[in-house]
């Protein structure tokens, strides 16, 4: 694994994360939304944005911008994060922690899953 390229993977999904948690917050606690389907709501917002970011910041030199690129990182981050989804269910229906809590906890063990992969896809390339 390439340590200064997961550094960047995760600078560049800092914004969405920051974005992420108080919005997921305020769909939660003030709209009064399911938790799954504001994770649901959350994630596909991170998607995008990271793939912008990812993109530029990451894998650019290798792949650039381009229709496949954006089907292969969509791919690959739905994939993983379709199992990030399942287990913040599971934890937040199964265990007494706050939601929030959890969702840091899943972007942490998850993030590196899609740094890997997707190094791998676009290496592959």
């Amino acid at each position: 694994m390439n340590k200064p390229k997961f550094i960047n993977f995760l600078m560049a999904g800092l914004p969405a994360f920051l974005i992420a948690l108080p919005l997921n917050y305020f769909f939660v606690e003030i709209i009064q939304l399911e938790k799954e389907f504001s994770y649901f709501l959350i994630m596909v917002l991170q998607v995008l944005i990271n793939f912008l970011l990812s993109i530029k910041l990451v894998f650019f030199e290798t792949v650039g911008y381009s229709l496949y690129n954006f089907s292969v990182f969509l791919s690959v981050v739905l994939f993983v994060r379709f199992f990030d989804w399942y287990l913040y269910g599971i934890l937040i229906n199964n265990f007494n922690v706050y939601f929030i809590i959890i969702q840091i906890l899943n972007v942490a063990f998850f993030s590196y899953l899609k740094f890997v992969a997707l190094e791998k896809f676009y290496r592959a390339k």
